[in-house]
């Protein structure tokens, strides 16, 4: 009796050390995608869906800080963007192959935050101001709360069985006429109703340098990884 339960325990044995050496069936590849990047919009985390060898959809939230300089005037305004904008994008891979044109919208609020510290006499609109008068000028730099963009590149994501992959991409995307508001906070005249009407034709000036802003530059670097 022992010798058969010895033969049978190593006939168990035998067969459970043969599953486990016996290769397992491939996994299909998922339609689904993960990425995360970096780029003059900032830095951005995406999912893609891939509907046939020729179309995907990506989904994109895209978060930036940027600060800069800009002199109007004579005036240096230190312009702020902090933004967090969704991304909706159909890209296309007419050859099926990594080369794609993508096409889409940008949904969030954008806005430059704009701040002066006068140091000496300056000119708003029309009239010159001591920085007493002036006091701070603040103000917003609107570009509106959607853009177009559109764009092209390479994306090696599904022509992977699954795992690593990469992107990268160059378009643009088309915002809305900037719209600019300035306010004097601080200074002797900042309710005064002269200051008031030269800040109104100062915001007009400073429209025509922001009005680069709605054609906004889009290159982008990242990693994808197929499930």
């Amino acid at each position: 009796m022992t010798r058969i339960a010895l033969i049978a325990l190593s006939a168990i044995a035998a067969a459970g050390a043969a599953q486990a050496q016996a290769p397992t069936e491939p996994r299909e590849p998922t339609r689904f995608a993960a990425g995360a990047g970096i780029g003059t919009t900032g830095l951005y985390v995406e999912g893609q869906f891939r509907v046939t060898s020729y179309i995907s959809l990506r989904a994109t939230y895209e978060f930036a800080e940027f600060e800069r300089d800009q002199n109007v005037d004579d005036i240096t305004y230190t312009g702020r963007l902090d933004s967090g904008v969704i991304g909706g994008f159909v890209q296309v891979h007419p050859m099926e192959s990594n080369f794609f044109v993508s096409g889409g919208g940008l949904f969030g609020e954008r806005a430059v935050g704009l701040a002066a510290q006068p140091a000496g006499p300056v000119t708003i609109g029309d009239q010159t101001f001591t920085p007493t008068q002036i006091g701070r000028l603040d103000g917003e730099v609107d570009l509106g709360d959607r853009a177009l963009s559109f764009g092209a590149g390479w994306d090696s994501t599904f022509s992977r069985v699954r795992g690593l992959g990469w992107r990268v991409l160059a378009g643009v995307a088309i915002g809305d006429e900037p719209d600019v508001h300035l306010n004097s906070v601080g200074g002797t005249l900042s309710n005064d109703p002269n200051l008031q009407t030269q800040l109104r034709r100062e915001e007009g000036r400073v429209e025509s340098e922001a009005a680069e802003l709605r054609y906004y530059p889009v290159v982008q670097v990242g990693l994808t990884w197929r499930f």
